[in-house]
């Protein structure tokens, strides 16, 4: 319990100590970790259909900002959207 504990604690610590932007990609990060299911050998699907408020209340963020980062990385082929579900593309640039 003690080690989970402190696993929680830095993960807040990480979401609340760094630019919007980068709180967005590591909570997509957690995500992957924590229910991500791989759909083939490169990708990752979000199981459960997440809305930009749903994701910036998680990520302690505006709705507009995590909006205009998931379109960035729509953009750069980093992940895709559909019906409210995310499937991460290049999960390499998530984890890091």
């Amino acid at each position: 319990m003690d080690d989970k504990m402190h696993e929680l604690e830095i993960r807040i610590q990480k979401l609340t100590q760094v630019h919007a932007t980068d709180r967005v990609r590591q909570l997509i990060s957690l995500l992957i970790k924590d229910i991500g299911e791989k759909t083939d050998a490169s990708t990752i699907r979000i199981p459960c259909p997440l809305t930009t408020t749903d994701l910036a209340r998680m990520a302690g963020t505006s709705r507009e900002t995590v909006s205009h980062v998931l379109q960035k990385y729509k953009a750069s082929g980093k992940l895709m959207i559909e019906s409210k579900i995310i499937t991460i593309t290049d999960p390499a640039f998530f984890m890091r």
